[in-house]
Parts: C-alpha cells; sequence; structure tokens
C-alpha cells in the first residue's frame, strides 16, 4: 500500500508487478493516473474496507 503524503487515498498494488517505480511530481489522483498508464498500469478509484490505526 502507498500513501502519498495524505493527500491520495492509499494505493493498493493488485497488478502482482513487483519491480520498483519511481514517479515524480504525481500530487494529484490524475497525475498519478497519466504516470501510471504511461507503464501500462490501470489507477482506478474503488471505495474498500482496509484496516488502519487512529491516533486521536
Amino acid at each position: 500500500m502507498l500513501d502519498l503524503n495524505g493527500d491520495l487515498p492509499p494505493v493498493i498494488n493488485e497488478s502482482n508487478d513487483t519491480r520498483p517505480y519511481s514517479f515524480t511530481g504525481a500530487s494529484a489522483f490524475k497525475d498519478l493516473q497519466t504516470a501510471l498508464k504511461k507503464n501500462g498500469f490501470l489507477l482506478v478509484q474503488q471505495e474498500r474496507n482496509i484496516p488502519c490505526l487512529v491516533i486521536r
């Protein structure tokens, strides 16, 4: 799972691709979607129930 500074929702890799990738300048969903598409990946926004820890 990837969390880019909290401005984007968590990113879950379901591609089974374990190679490292580096994306710079992806500060918005569309930016990350474009960068991933150039590498053959599809980024879609979905509602998911995921475990998390909350600090108050």
